[in-house]
């Protein structure tokens, strides 16, 4: 991602909805893991804590990859409302939220008919 080539936010939000699958996926492991160790079983439920938690971690860091490149997108934009909301309310701890409403209703800042701020060059955006 860069400024040449940046998320679109269909990318983005195949990759927050992704995300967001992997940490539910990882926690129902986990969880399995527990219901395994009461069972006294501890091979599955040694494999089930392993595999939980790297379902979790990648699950995470694929969620918080999409904020960034929502951030980035908006950032190109204009109007610079869901580039303070995304921020404002990840800082508050609603990131999940912020994410969820951009992914359902927020812009595309890499649209060609897009109105770009004035740190990048219209023919970069497309716009000429």
């Amino acid at each position: 991602m860069n400024r040449n080539n940046p998320w679109s936010k269909a990318t983005i939000s195949r990759f927050f909805l992704g995300g967001a699958l992997g940490v539910v996926v990882g926690a129902v492991l986990v969880l399995a893991a527990v219901w395994a160790a009461v069972a006294s079983n501890f091979v599955v439920t040694a494999a089930l804590v392993v595999v939980g938690s790297v379902v979790l971690i990648a699950g995470t860091v694929a969620a918080v990859a999409s904020w960034v490149g929502a951030l980035f997108n908006t950032a190109r934009l204009e109007d610079k409302t869901w580039l303070t909301a995304l921020l404002l309310l990840a800082l508050f701890g609603c990131g999940v939220l912020a994410m969820a409403a951009y992914v359902y209703a927020g812009p595309d800042g890499t649209a060609t008919d897009a109105t770009v701020g004035p740190g990048f060059a219209r023919q970069e955006a497309g716009l000429q």
